[in-house]
């Protein structure tokens, strides 16, 4: 399990009844899981408007706003699970 605030630099994963675990599942060939500190839901593409990639991480697949200004990105969970830090215990709880 990876506290995924801790992993991204901004702090870690308070732990409430909003928390919630992602799990890769076996078809990304992992057994992790992401602990995040609450889950939206899924989001309408055609409601976002792309944003540059500059400067993202390998596992940031596309950068979006959404109407309100609120900035989404879109993981490539496949570059994640491959990506050193990700496998490095120092970044698991």
């Amino acid at each position: 399990m990876v506290d995924f605030a801790a992993f991204v630099g901004v702090g870690s994963v308070e732990v409430t009844e909003r928390s919630r675990l992602v799990l890769l599942g076996e078809r990304m060939r992992s057994a992790a899981a992401l602990l995040v500190d609450r889950s939206l839901g899924l989001r309408n593409p055609d409601q976002l408007r792309a944003r540059p990639m500059e400067g993202q991480a390998a596992w940031v697949r596309a950068q979006y706003d959404d109407a309100d200004g609120t900035a989404w990105r879109e993981l490539d969970v496949r570059q994640l699970v491959q990506h050193e830090q990700f496998l490095n215990p120092g970044h698991t709880v």
